[in-house]
């Protein structure tokens, strides 16, 4: 039985929490459409052995994206109240997302990881494998370290995923945490009522955005100077040739 929010403050809460994980799991499930599509375009290149050089950049984006905002999912999750965390549901996101928690303070902490004298053996950044029909393909996203760079692995039914993102040699399923994150979207959704029934459908909703101009000639001289030389820097910049 859906269950009502009882105060004002706890609607608040409710509402925030559920918006945080609705536009959390929107970000992941954009980020991985894009991943797909930009690791598509890199395939024929790869396999005639031509650098992709910068264009490694977008998927790397995405997937620490992804990775990011499946991180705020489970903890907006946890904090939604009357929301039940023994359940079968909040456990089985939970393991699920016990690699993505992983792969995430890696990437915010690497100080804690690389503290120690040992030898650096996995891409910093990570590598990410993706399979197409009978190819997979990996990708270092910095340089490989000393150690042997996984490819993707073969099970019974052929390759264990479609695209799979590694930090430290530990692999991320994204096409399997993100079915997973939907299923327990949709189980949220079941156990609270909200009086907009409307706002549970998994739609991004209204985008508050707002513009601040001054008169003409009243724009302060030394911030329109800092931003002209910041973005003649950024179309200069040859580090990204």
């Amino acid at each position: 039985m859906p269950k009502i929010p009882d105060s004002n403050r706890e609607v608040q809460k409710v509402t925030l929490l559920f918006e945080l994980a609705k536009r959390s799991l929107l970000i992941c499930r954009d980020s991985l459409k894009r991943l797909s599509r930009d690791l598509e375009d890199l395939e024929e290149d790869i396999e005639l052995k031509i650098d992709v050089s910068v264009r490694a950049i977008s998927p790397l984006v995405s997937a620490m994206t992804f990775i990011d905002f499946a991180h705020r999912f489970g903890d907006a999750v946890d904090q939604i109240p009357r929301v039940k965390k023994n359940t079968l549901e909040a456990r089985r996101l939970k393991d699920v997302l016990m690699s993505v928690n992983a792969a995430r303070n890696h990437l915010q902490h690497l100080r804690g990881d690389l503290s120690t004298s040992d030898e650096i053996t996995y891409p910093l950044l990570g590598n990410l494998a993706w399979s197409h029909d009978a190819v997979s393909f990996t990708l270092c996203l910095s340089q490989p370290g000393t150690g042997e760079l996984p490819s993707m692995a073969i099970g019974p039914n052929g390759w264990v995923a479609r695209h799979q993102y590694s930090l430290m040699d530990k692999p991320v399923d994204l096409d399997f945490v993100l079915a997973t994150m939907e299923d327990t979207y949709s189980w949220i959704a079941s156990c609270i009522e909200f009086k907009n029934s409307s706002f549970t459908s998994l739609r991004w909703g209204a985008t508050q955005a707002f513009a601040l101009r001054f008169p003409p000639g009243n724009f302060p001289p030394s911030a329109r100077n800092r931003k002209d030389a910041a973005t003649e820097k950024a179309v200069d910049d040859p580090s990204l040739g």
